[in-house]
């Protein structure tokens, strides 16, 4: 009895760790494998944020669109499919993902990759890839780099990016409820604030007729407002005339009288 009673402290702190850190996918031994293992941990927007890796090399190939082709799922990587594990609830590219430890597949493109986080992080390779786990599918748009040899994830102040063979493919990530994430490609913005009229709410003066207006409120407190434009996603989402409705919205921003305007083109709860 005493033996049990003196383990029981320890057997309650290791259970309150195991729930507290989310469980790493184990990759296999590299000693005999070309591609060895990669590892990158940092802290992204105060959020513990590892990737687990394979490493090939260019050896004098083709990398994009002939031996990694487009339009077809990756692995990101080699052997054992790339994992990212997320200390805590995050968004990835503007899209939720709870805390926990994800396959992280990539679909390349010429001009546009699909970075697809799957819920099954221990397969091999992509021949088991289920599309019906994916917990999210996000686009980002990759850029010139520098020639690295071995695939390499990198830290970013925004993310993280994937390096190898001439490109970069930056994935934004911000802990959830940030109210900003960086401008992404082609103008396209993802904003989290306060959806409410210009004219019943604000009462702002020169609107005669209900303006929907998205209050944001910066990391210093002070709030800004981005007039929205009435399109059919603004309309779906309903005007809100009294009141605040807390949401997260997409679009692109534009100036014009004087106020930034964004045009939407998707408008959701903000827990959703």
């Amino acid at each position: 009895m005493l033996r049990r009673n003196a383990l029981a402290p320890l057997a309650l702190v290791l259970a309150f760790l195991a729930a507290a850190v989310p469980a790493l996918a184990q990759r296999g031994d590299d000693t005999n494998r070309r591609s060895k293992n990669g590892r990158l941990a940092a802290t992204v927007d105060g959020v513990e944020v590892v990737v687990e890796y394979g490493r090939p090399q260019i050896r004098g190939r083709e990398i994009w669109g002939a031996l990694v082709p487009y339009g077809k799922v990756w692995r990101t990587g080699a052997d054992e499919p790339t994992t990212i594990s997320v200390g805590a609830p995050v968004e990835v590219e503007g899209e939720s993902l709870p805390a926990g430890t994800y396959a992280l597949f990539t679909i390349p493109g010429e001009e546009r990759w699909t970075v697809v986080v799957n819920r099954n992080a221990k397969q091999w390779g992509a021949m088991s890839y289920d599309q019906a786990e994916d917990a999210l599918r996000v686009e980002v748009t990759p850029r010139p780099g520098e020639p690295v040899e071995e695939l390499t994830f990198a830290a970013a102040e925004d993310g993280i990016v994937l390096q190898w063979a001439g490109l970069e493919v930056p994935i934004r990530i911000a802990a959830l409820g940030a109210p900003l994430l960086a401008e992404e490609a082609d103008g396209v913005v993802t904003l989290s604030g306060d959806l409410v009229c210009a004219k019943c709410t604000l009462k702002l003066e020169g609107f005669e007729k209900c303006q929907d207006v998205l209050v944001v409120e910066g990391e210093d407190g002070e709030e800004s407002l981005y007039f929205v434009t009435a399109n059919e996603i603004a309309k779906e989402a309903g005007h809100t005339c009294e009141g605040r409705k807390a949401v997260k919205m997409k679009g692109t921003l534009a100036e014009a009288d004087g106020k930034t305007w964004i045009t939407p083109s998707k408008i959701k709860p903000a827990d959703a």
